[in-house]
Parts: C-alpha cells; structure tokens; sequence
C-alpha cells in the first residue's frame, strides 16, 4: 500500500494491512479498545470521486490519495462533512 506524509503534522506511513484491521474484531471481543482503533499511521475512511480518503492518526486531519502527486490536505467544513457523512452512515466513530 501507499506510503504518505501528511501535510498537516508530517506523520509518516499507510493505514492498517487487512490483518490488522481483522485484528481489531479479536479484540473487540475482549473489551478494553482504548488506543486500538489507531493502528497504522492512517485509517480509511471513504472514497471521493474514486479516490480514497485517510484520517491522519496522529493530528486527525483528512487526506485526499491520489495515483500520482503528493495527497490533498481536507481540513475545516470540508473534513466535518465527511466526519458526519460517515458517521451518520455507518454508526462509527470518524
């Protein structure tokens, strides 16, 4: 997977490999999800237009992936559409 910097705080990295997200449903079983929800340097979060949007975990600001270039930094009105979009639509935390 894509490896990014963040603009906004200079986190370095990719979200989750899908066994590490598959580990998230291991331990939800046993309880305490403090700090486990922020695996990998980003989470995923959506698509716009086709392209995927990452949450940074360090500073929580979005970022919009491209194939080519250095990613789109979405901050202010724009993140807190997606945050409540997302959130309304899946009943989980952005």
């Amino acid at each position: 997977m894509k490896k990014v910097t963040c603009p906004n705080c200079s986190n370095y990295g990719s979200p989750p490999t899908m066994e590490e997200s598959m580990s998230l449903f291991d331990l939800e079983e046993e309880a305490d999800l403090e700090g486990v929800k922020k695996i990998g340097a980003f989470r995923q979060r959506g698509q716009i237009e086709g392209k995927p949007i990452w949450v940074c975990n360090q500073c929580d600001a979005g970022l919009w992936i491209k194939i080519f270039g250095k990613p789109k930094l979405i901050i202010g009105s724009d993140l807190q559409g997606l945050k409540e979009d997302w959130e309304s639509g899946t009943g989980t935390d952005f």
